[in-house]
């Protein structure tokens, strides 16, 4: 059930319950009702409460009131459901799209855990794939699956990985000393992994590609 069906069936009941206190009838049971089924049963106590003033009678008004007061009930209902579910759809395609970035999925994957979306990694990596992809052809999508990729193939044995964010911060840091543009992050990536399986460290590999973009 929902949150705002509950909290709206009680406001009700907790009316019904002081106006019926104040016309002398079950007001408990009433107000209970209205709780329970509040489309049903509060439209019929508005109908059938008494009248305040001793002998006050409202002749032929008992349809009347039953149908005034369904058509009160039923648009808070409605305008209550439209308010509750603008709300969860202007934040759903939010927090949808944030966790489809290729910047969260990266921090996810780096951090091999959940993380918050405003983790502080989720903003590196934001960063360091607007920079690649200034130099690169390929866009910020494919700049992830590649670097993925070339963390898992550049393992040597026996050495601790590069982290992940360190291995795309070096990748754009070759081009410190050449502002080159179109360049194919690929091809790069593919050196990468050659030098590191040849027994270079991450810091020689990334000096060793800075040293071929200067001979450019």
């Amino acid at each position: 059930m929902e949150v705002w069906y509950v909290i709206l069936n009680l406001i009700f009941a907790i009316w019904v319950l002081f106006d019926g206190h104040r016309r002398k009838v079950n007001a408990i049971a009433w107000a209970i009702g209205t709780f329970a089924i509040g489309p049903i049963i509060f439209p019929v106590y508005i109908a059938k409460r008494p009248p305040l003033k001793a002998g006050e009678f409202r002749k032929g008004e008992t349809p009347w009131y039953s149908f005034k007061s369904m058509v009160f009930f039923w648009t808070i209902v409605v305008w209550t459901l439209l308010l509750a579910l603008t709300g969860i759809w202007k934040d759903r395609p939010a927090a949808k799209a944030v966790h489809e970035t290729p910047e969260y999925k990266l921090a996810v994957y780096s951090a091999r855990d959940y993380v918050s979306q405003d983790d502080d990694n989720v903003d590196h990596f934001c960063a360091v794939l607007d920079r690649l992809s200034e130099h690169y052809v390929e866009d910020r999508q494919q700049i992830m699956n590649i670097s993925v990729l070339a963390q898992k193939k550049a393992r040597v044995a026996g050495t601790k990985d590069a982290p992940l964010l360190d291995i795309m911060e070096g990748m754009d840091k070759i081009f410190c000393y050449n502002d080159l543009k179109d360049q194919n992050y690929a091809e790069y990536a593919a050196i990468y992994i050659r030098l590191r399986k040849g027994g270079q460290s991450h810091k020689e590999a990334i000096e060793t590609l800075q040293a071929i973009v200067r001979g450019y």
